[in-house]
């Protein structure tokens, strides 16, 4: 299903995917080129899983909603994400809600973030002090 390029909308959310099994799944997510709002919220990623999601991410050049909630990314994982974050000029909506974020991981993503469409960013739930 994954690599059918006429994919819009995934949702993975709650599939307890995990570090171990992103390898495999990023490589047949960097297929499904029209996805358009990708949710996988709940997959127990790690930094490494981010790692490998954020390679299979620059390959999505429709993505326009990223909901990577409730999964255990830190400053780490932030690290690869924000990679394949980077190249997205579509991004309008990004949810990472319980990701154990500071703010180094937060300034990783804020230097990602170069897209002017953005319109929803979701960060609440992190460990982020103001400054």
């Amino acid at each position: 299903v994954l690599n059918s390029g006429g994919v819009h909308d995934v949702n993975l959310s709650n599939w307890q995917i995990g570090d171990l099994a992103a390898k495999d799944f990023a490589y047949n997510l960097a297929f499904s080129t029209g996805c358009g709002t990708l949710s996988l919220g709940g997959n127990k990623f790690g930094p490494k899983g981010c790692y490998q999601v954020g390679r299979a991410l620059t390959n999505l050049d429709n993505l326009e909603k990223l909901d990577l909630s409730n999964n255990a990314i830190g400053d780490a994982g932030m690290k690869g994400l924000a990679e394949g974050i980077r190249k997205h000029s579509n991004l309008k909506s990004l949810d990472l809600r319980y990701c154990s974020l500071s703010d180094e991981g937060v300034i990783q993503l804020a230097k990602a973030l170069s897209t002017p469409v953005l319109e929803e960013l979701v960060l609440r739930s992190n460990s982020i002090h103001e400054k």
